[in-house]
C-alpha cells in the first residue's frame, strides 16, 4: 500500500525570490514615473506662474505712456521686473476723424523692453511696441 502524504502547500523560494524581483523591479518604474511627473508638474507651475506675472506686467505697462515716462521697475508676485522705452518712428499728427474719443494730438511708435528676473535667478526678456503720445 501507498503511504498517504499530505500535499504541501505554500510557495517554493524560488517562486518567492521571483514575485519579489518582479515587484521591486515595479515599484522601480513607477517611483521613476512618479518622479518624472512631478519635475514635469513643477516646470508647468512655474511656466503658469511666469504667463501670469508676463499679463499683469503687461496690463501694468498698457496705462504708460512711452513718449511721457522711458523707463521703470517694479515686482508682480515674485517677480521683479524693469523696463525701458525707445522711440522708433517720429511724432506724428492723429488725422482721423472717427476717432471721437481721442483728442487730436502727436503719436509716435515706441519699443518697450521688459526684463523679468525671477526669484531663481532666471531671466525673461520681453519687448512690445506702443504708441506714445506727447504731452
Amino acid at each position: 500500500m501507498k503511504a498517504y502524504r499530505p500535499q504541501q502547500g505554500g510557495f517554493t523560494l524560488v517562486e518567492v525570490l521571483v514575485a519579489s524581483a518582479i515587484a521591486i523591479a515595479s515599484m522601480g518604474l513607477l517611483l521613476s514615473l512618479f518622479a518624472g511627473s512631478l519635475d514635469r508638474m513643477s516646470r508647468i507651475e512655474l511656466q503658469s506662474q511666469q504667463l501670469i506675472a508676463e499679463k499683469e506686467i503687461l496690463g501694468r505697462l498698457s496705462l504708460v505712456n512711452p513718449a511721457a515716462t522711458r523707463s521703470g521697475k517694479g515686482t508682480s508676485g515674485q517677480w521683479a521686473y524693469s523696463w525701458s522705452a525707445r522711440q522708433l518712428t517720429e511724432f506724428r499728427k492723429i488725422t482721423d476723424d472717427l476717432v471721437a474719443e481721442t483728442p487730436p494730438g502727436d503719436v509716435a511708435l515706441f519699443l518697450i523692453r521688459i526684463e523679468m528676473r525671477a526669484p531663481h535667478g532666471k531671466t525673461v526678456e520681453l519687448s512690445i511696441r506702443r504708441l506714445g503720445r506727447r504731452t
